[in-house]
């Protein structure tokens, strides 16, 4: 009778009816799946941490600084001459004791030569006067003994014993002469050495500034010698800071995105006018000790500073008004107390703060968008823990 009645009414009415009839079915649904899902619902689950008091935080800052060899030397003639050739160009390494540049040599040879027979005419005058010498003294000892038997005038003993001491000064003479020769033969040979330019250390050449024909004097530099080996950073640091570094202490070096190991070498005494700053002096060695001299890098040194606070996980955090930041305490009965802290030190994923925490306190360590506070809550597995220990007293 009802569908009878329904197929009677207009299409319009009929759709109207349908519509109508699907909106309760739908809302009675809902009210009663609505009661079911509240008596299911559970408190959210959370991570927690538990705070700890401290006294102190550790801040790394960095300083710059500039890398420079440990040994650089201007090289050049020690006397004036013609350059006849340059063995080196920019950018070569050369070892220690290697011949660089030489000057023309022909009269300092020539002066050589003349010194080697001059030495050798004195060594020869020297045997001379050594044999004459012991003739001398053997004659004297025989006349001597004639004298004594009564065989040999005092005359004749007096001029034998005479004639044997002028041999033994005429020796001396010669000897005297062999050593000036060997003296004369030293210096010549220094002066051909000093027509030479030699390295001093293993290095690279970093500028030639001499060719062949170049009249030179000692004070030109001919080349510059850099060593590559032993390097130095130069950094300057603050004179408080400068006061707790001990020579020989390890640190950290930064060239880009690369660190390096190094160690102190010294503190210089004198503050720059400049920066005002004191310069520590840190020494780049074996595999570390191949930066371009004078690059600009960055020494990592890490300071304490005393303050007490907490440290709590960065992801902790939410944002609160004047400049506040806000954390989320599980309390006793398990639900949400929030907490003011104010940031003091900011790590990567940490940070040390100050506020109302108290030593103990468990705060929610991750996912704090989802809270409000009066919130409950349900602690779920073990506590996190913070990538580093704090440093504390």
């Amino acid at each position: 009778m009802h569908v009878l009645h329904l197929r009677r009414l207009p299409q319009r009415q009929r759709r109207l009816l349908s519509r109508i009839a699907t909106g309760a079915l739908v809302c009675g649904a809902v009210l009663l799946l609505a009661p079911r899902a509240n008596a299911s619902a559970d408190p959210l689950a959370v991570r927690v941490v538990t705070v700890e008091a401290a006294g102190e935080f550790e801040t790394r800052r960095r300083y710059a600084g500039t890398v420079a060899a440990r040994r650089a030397s201007q090289l050049g003639f020690t006397q004036p001459g013609e350059v006849a050739e340059v063995l080196v160009d920019v950018g070569d390494r050369v070892i220690a004791g290697a011949v660089l540049a030489r000057l023309l040599q022909d009269d300092v040879k020539a002066a050589l030569a003349e010194s080697r027979a001059a030495l050798t005419l004195a060594r020869a005058n020297v045997v001379a006067a050594e044999a004459d010498l012991e003739l001398a003294q053997e004659t004297a000892s025989r006349f001597r003994n004639l004298h004594e038997r009564g065989h040999a005038s005092a005359q004749t003993y007096d001029e034998q014993r005479l004639g044997a001491a002028a041999a033994r000064a005429r020796r001396d003479v010669a000897v005297a002469e062999r050593a000036r020769a060997q003296a004369a033969l030293d210096v010549a040979e220094v002066r051909l050495r000093q027509t030479e330019i030699r390295a001093p250390y293993d290095g690279m050449v970093q500028a030639r500034l001499a060719d062949e024909g170049t009249q030179v004097n000692p004070a030109n530099v001919v080349l510059r010698l850099v060593e590559l080996d032993r390097q130095e950073a130069h950094v300057g640091v603050p004179d408080q800071l400068a006061n707790t570094l001990e020579p020989g202490a390890d640190a950290e070096l930064y060239w880009g995105n690369e660190r390096l190991s190094v160690r102190l070498r010294a503190v210089l005494p004198e503050i720059d006018p400049t920066t005002r700053t004191l310069t520590a002096i840190y020494e780049l060695t074996g595999s570390e000790a191949r930066l371009p001299i004078g690059a600009v890098v960055e020494l990592g040194l890490a300071t304490a500073v005393e303050s007490n606070g907490n440290w709590v996980p960065l992801a902790a955090l939410t944002e609160s008004e004047r400049g506040l930041w806000g954390v989320y305490v599980v309390a006793a009965d398990d639900t949400l107390d929030r907490r003011l802290v104010e940031i003091l030190h900011t790590e990567s994923d940490r940070v040390f703060v100050r506020g109302t925490l108290t030593s103990g306190d468990r705060i929610v360590a991750e996912g704090v968008h989802r809270l409000v506070p009066g919130q409950r809550v349900r602690v779920q597995g073990t506590e996190l823990a913070l990538s580093r220990p704090g440093i504390t007293r």
